[in-house]
């Protein structure tokens, strides 16, 4: 996971919690959500792959080292694979916000496409 004891979009985040992914919540609110995850069922988050490799990018330009470039490549080839494909029910060739859980299979959450993904995997591809 990304960010352990994460229980946004949990597994079955929508089953447990509801439809409403821009609900705020309480502190009370959050404990027991928070209670709802399991130890590795957090979301995977696909937004920071295409930072991470723009930034080993960047750092391989000016350095010429190849470890840069393969952790550039490595976090690259994360990103690239996090697009949707032909299966998916929100379209294929989308970047997602992150990949959750439900029913034992891992899905993009509702908020595919995510534009911050894109500019991000842009910004990988061309820096």
């Amino acid at each position: 996971a990304r960010y352990r004891k994460d229980s946004y979009w949990c597994k079955d985040y929508k089953e447990k919690i509801g439809d409403d992914p821009t609900k705020h919540f309480t502190d009370e609110e959050l404990k027991v959500r928070d209670a709802l995850l399991v130890p590795g069922e957090e979301a995977q988050w696909c937004l920071f792959d295409p930072m991470v490799s723009a930034y080993y990018g960047k750092l391989y330009q000016k350095s010429k080292k190849p470890e840069h470039l393969k952790l550039q490549q490595l976090f690259l080839s994360r990103a690239l694979a996090a697009i949707t494909g032909d299966d998916c029910k929100l379209g294929p060739w989308m970047c997602c916000e992150a990949y959750c859980l439900h029913d034992d299979k891992w899905e993009p959450n509702d908020n595919t496409p995510l534009v911050w993904t894109q500019i991000d995997l842009k910004m990988a591809l061309y820096e």
